[in-house]
């Protein structure tokens, strides 16, 4: 297989001087390679690739061509001038000319039905984030990555997919040459009662608080601290911070005897913690571990190791719960292998408006499944009034969600826990915080 790296090297310094405000770039990945590879001919994908290659190497284009890695392709195009005064106009004639060189490529092209391509479409913002052509291209090429994640065929950058890919840069710097634990930290969210409405406990949710002003939730760095191997190290720092925290609550009597936390464990962090650690945890800020409840995501719950640390887990004495609806699916796995504390339902499945029969229909056959698991039910995602009366009138055990607030750092926490001692009222006007 040969290096494109020289190519790329060529590629950039072709179009180094080139003015980013009149260029657009289009990214093309085959992106179903795998599939020939592992199914049909090891040699098989390759030879796609190539033929691919050659389409559009052959054909007349509006743009400058060029093959970016064996199964990706570049093309480098320009608006004109005067010819798209706006940004919307610049990003609608580039979802136009994908659309033509999908179809063109689709119309002439003898393997149509073995091929799927995946576009992503980048030109400069009004910010200017791309300076050259290598961050444009590396721009549409992270705008091909994210239409992939949501199985779209094609996706142009706005302002929000490029404020995402600065962000995403700024992330990969910092763990790169400015890495600070501290500026991690838990951030909170209440679970009420659906009786009393009380606070009965909470979720210790990771955030880096990089300054006053940026909050950033754990699924927008995620993958680039589990790429640098950091993420096991913030989610320790942050288990930490959460006990000692509750520690805290309990000795100024803010919290009841039976309050407990719920803590979400990456796969990657719960394959290497120790649990005797956690346990060590417990002793020193004097917590016991029925008082803590780790959140074990149930599309890895099938996994050995993930299973035999939740049997540890489970026989140290602490809680479990699992997203039965994480990935907009049920897995039967998790209440097979091991003893669920607490069945968390995921928000996807709340209506936003009235409910209709099927939708009661699935709840109770959830809450059934539970009361003869003797799992509790929590409904995560409470958006609003309706759907709190409707998940209490169900009997689910467990509510939570921006209807009562957001997750809020320590120190609103701690008064949120004070204003709201006796429970909540149940007029809307008095929720929030």
């Amino acid at each position: 297989m040969q290096s494109y790296q020289r190519q790329r090297e060529k590629l950039f310094a072709k179009y180094e001087r080139m003015s980013m405000d009149d260029t657009y770039v289009i990214f093309v990945e085959f992106s179903n390679i795998g599939t020939f590879y592992q199914f049909v001919d090891y040699t098989y994908g390759d030879k796609i690739c190539e033929a691919i290659h050659r389409h559009y190497r052959l054909n007349p284009l509006a743009e400058d061509y060029h093959r970016f890695q064996h199964n990706q392709y570049v093309f480098i195009g320009h608006f004109g001038k005067n010819k798209c005064p706006s940004q919307t106009e610049k990003e609608e004639q580039i979802a136009k000319r994908i659309q033509e060189l999908h179809h063109q490529f689709f119309k002439t092209f003898p393997l149509t039905e073995d091929i799927i391509l995946t576009y992503g479409g980048a030109c400069n913002g009004i910010k200017k984030e791309s300076k050259t052509i290598k961050s444009l291209i590396q721009m549409a090429q992270y705008t091909m990555v994210e239409a992939k994640k949501k199985q779209m065929t094609s996706q142009v950058a706005d302002e929000i997919i490029r404020s995402q890919k600065t962000d995403l840069d700024d992330f990969v710097l910092a763990f790169d040459y400015y890495f600070d634990i501290s500026e991690f930290t838990p951030f909170f969210q209440p679970i009420v009662d659906k009786d009393t409405l009380r606070i009965v406990g909470c979720e210790s949710l990771i955030r880096w608080k990089k300054d006053e002003y940026r909050i950033i939730s754990a699924n927008r760095f995620k993958d680039i601290a589990l790429e640098k191997k950091y993420f096991d190290v913030i989610d320790k720092s942050v288990i930490r911070k959460s006990f000692e925290m509750y520690n805290h609550w309990r000795d100024e009597r803010l919290i009841h005897s039976s309050f407990v936390m719920v803590i979400n464990l990456s796969y990657h962090t719960l394959s290497l913690v120790n649990i005797d650690d956690l346990l060590k945890l417990t002793i020193y800020f004097d917590i016991l571990p029925e008082n803590i409840e780790f959140d074990i995501d149930d599309f890895i719950s099938h996994n050995p190791v993930v299973y035999n640390k939740v049997i540890e887990l489970k026989a140290s004495g602490f809680k479990v719960a699992v997203d039965a609806f994480q990935y907009q699916r049920l897995s039967m796995s998790s209440f097979l292998h091991f003893d669920v504390d607490t069945i968390k339902i995921d928000k996807s499945i709340l209506p936003s408006d009235i409910p209709t029969f099927r939708h009661i229909r699935l709840y109770k056959a959830i809450l059934d499944m539970a009361g003869t698991l003797k799992s509790k039910t929590l409904i995560k995602g409470i958006e609003n009034k309706q759907q709190m009366e409707m998940a209490r009138d169900l009997s689910v055990d467990y509510l939570q969600g921006y209807y009562f607030t957001k997750p809020i750092d320590e120190e609103a926490f701690r008064l949120y826990l004070k204003k709201h001692a006796e429970g909540f009222q149940t007029q809307e006007t008095t929720l929030g915080y």
